[in-house]
């Protein structure tokens, strides 16, 4: 399992204080919502929507950083940027989308293995 980048335990671990016992159903919807919105960023970047990479771009950055994965954070928001101002080229040069899904996947696992 890759460990994801620039992941802030503090953040998760105070989140968890928090939510109690409500953490499992609060990793189940953030697991779904992960899933849910990385998808339609590849259906948004297959059909050229930047209107709706920027969209889904954006519905990613909070939830990231307030569980503490910072880095899907960080690349939820320069792809929201990129889409924002219309730069495909920029997005596919830069691999934004392929580091965001590898980040990203890298996240939910390591915030699923806690969970074990």
């Amino acid at each position: 399992m890759q460990k994801p980048t620039n992941f802030n335990e503090y953040v998760y671990q105070q989140l968890e204080q928090l939510m109690g016992d409500g953490m499992p159903e609060l990793v189940a919807r953030y697991e779904s919502m992960m899933r849910t919105h990385l998808k339609q960023i590849v259906l948004a970047m297959a059909r050229e929507d930047m209107t709706l990479l920027a969209q889904q771009a954006h519905s990613l950055k909070a939830p990231n950083f307030q569980i503490g994965a910072e880095r899907v954070g960080e690349l939820a928001a320069q792809l929201e940027q990129l889409a924002k101002q219309q730069e495909l080229a920029a997005i596919k040069h830069n691999e934004v989308i392929e580091t965001l899904h590898t980040e990203a996947h890298a996240a939910l696992q390591h915030i699923l293995s806690k969970q074990a």
